[in-house]
């Protein structure tokens, strides 16, 4: 008889811990729920910031590839004029009014063409920044993911205990 009530004590005392255990459990699982939750919020967030820094870097590229074209063509046109001012230096040593205003024409050019180098070198800064911040979202993403897939492993142990 002693036995036996030792042992509906032994088996009651097992009973309350377990009781405590699964409670503790159970909070656990509820935090690493909400936590699970909470780098899906994070992970989403992450993947729009990306996908608008994917969309603006693309608009730096468009952006720099036409000023590169449209820096070309004034290149091109500035030296045409400048060819041609020498020809018509050449064939007249009198200040033509023509040729005064070639003159003010091609420094106009040259000037623009100073103002088109800026502004791509402005755009080639901000494509690069923009190329620095994907990859810190990248990785930042990475550690989301990873850290996704431990609370993923950790959720599948608790059945387990």
């Amino acid at each position: 008889k002693q036995w036996y009530q030792r042992r509906v004590a032994i088996t009651a005392g097992r009973e309350e811990e377990l009781e405590t255990t699964n409670v503790q459990l159970g909070k656990e699982l509820t935090a690493l729920k909400a936590n699970q939750v909470q780098l899906a919020e994070q992970l989403s967030s992450t993947k729009a910031v990306m996908k608008k820094l994917n969309s603006e870097h693309d608009q730096l590229k468009q952006s720099s590839s036409r000023l590169q074209s449209e820096h070309d063509q004034l290149q091109q046109s500035s030296s045409r004029l400048k060819t041609e001012n020498e020809k018509l230096r050449q064939t007249s040593s009198a200040p033509q009014p023509d040729l005064e205003k070639q003159l003010r024409e091609a420094r106009d050019l040259k000037n623009e063409i100073e103002m088109l180098r800026a502004e791509k070198q402005k755009l080639l800064d901000g494509e690069a920044a923009s190329k620095q911040k994907i990859k810190l979202l990248e990785e930042v993403q990475m550690e989301l993911v990873k850290k996704e897939k431990s609370t993923d492993c950790d959720s599948a142990l608790i059945p387990l205990l």
